[in-house]
């Protein structure tokens, strides 16, 4: 292998990156409480990330907006649990 080859290896990301990366973030946040923290804190460094590489801060919002959107039903099932709510208090 060449090393200009081994460079290429490194440096590019995968098909379906994104995709990959909001499944592995809503698992991460379905599993327990510091999860659901540790996978929004994986968001906003991956929101930070795309803005500092291509310059476009409202593409930045957007990913964080979406990493907000896929820890949302884990965040309402935590509080619900806390809450001492049930399926059928509302």
């Amino acid at each position: 292998m060449r090393p200009a080859d081994a460079d290429r290896l490194l440096t590019r990301k995968p098909r379906r990156h994104g995709l990959w990366f909001y499944i592995f973030v809503f698992l991460l946040a379905n599993t327990h409480p510091l999860g659901l923290l540790l996978a929004l804190s994986f968001c906003a460094y991956h929101a930070w990330e795309v803005g500092s590489e291509q310059g476009s801060w409202r593409r930045a919002l957007l990913h964080l907006a979406i990493g907000v959107l896929v820890c949302l039903p884990a965040a309402i099932q935590i509080a619900r649990k806390a809450l001492g709510m049930t399926r059928e208090d509302g």
